[in-house]
């Protein structure tokens, strides 16, 4: 009897073990490298463990959609519409803003949303930010597939504006610094959720009240500080 009681206690030691240290295949691009520390943080709170995939953006929210990876690291809010078996966290982990980068020199130093009409842009490919001011405009805007490639290309005059995001700033392209510039004045701002796909949708709730902790308590904060 107490070797049964034994044998019990210690498969369900086991399984919680199991339970705790699950796996899940978490989608980013290689600008949003600084954020991993933060995302594993907020798993390691809900009994979870991020396992950092690197894909392009469009291929990266899409792959959650079919369920080939479990979450995407961090999207605009709004940006699973179209994605019927991707779900967003109701809790922001972030602000993100949409922001211009010109060759030096550019005038003028601002400009509106409005305003970009008038001027060739230019954004990574699946960058959902870029693409709703440029479908808002009824404009058209040349792609990249990487921000490498979309700096290079605006230094060389294929466009007068890239737009890119606070996330991925050109400022973490240090061979551009003597050529390209970021206009003061961000374009937009707007929230950044999690996606995840809808297997996992019983800890959507878990995880935003991870991130109402962390953030009350300041470590939040701390981490978005340390990128």
């Amino acid at each position: 009897m107490k070797r049964r009681l034994i044998c019990a206690v210690l498969l369900t030691m086991g399984c919680v073990s199991v339970f705790a240290q699950q796996k899940l295949k978490v989608g980013l691009g290689n600008e949003s490298k600084a954020f991993e520390p933060l995302v594993a943080a907020i798993y390691k709170e809900i009994g979870l463990e991020p396992e950092f995939v690197i894909l392009p953006s469009e291929r990266s929210l899409r792959s959650v959609d079919t369920g080939d990876i479990d979450a995407d690291l961090g999207r605009v809010v709004g940006a699973v519409a179209a994605y019927p078996n991707a779900m967003e966290t109701t809790e922001s982990i972030l602000e993100i803003q949409l922001l211009a980068v010109v060759k030096k020199g550019f005038q003028p130093e601002k400009l509106s949303l409005a305003q970009l009409k008038n001027y060739k842009l230019g954004h990574m490919r699946g960058t959902k930010m870029a693409e709703g001011v440029v479908k808002s405009l009824a404009v058209e805007a040349t792609l990249a597939n990487t921000m490498q490639s979309l700096f290079q290309m605006v230094a060389g005059d294929r466009f007068d504006i890239a737009l890119t995001t606070s996330t991925a700033p050109v400022s973490a392209f240090p061979e551009f610094a003597g050529s390209l510039t970021t206009l003061p004045q961000p374009l937009l701002t707007t929230r950044v959720v999690h996606i995840m796909n809808k297997k996992w949708a019983d800890y959507i709730p878990k995880f935003d009240a991870a991130v109402k902790k962390m953030r009350a308590d300041g470590r939040l904060a701390k981490l978005l500080a340390a990128r």
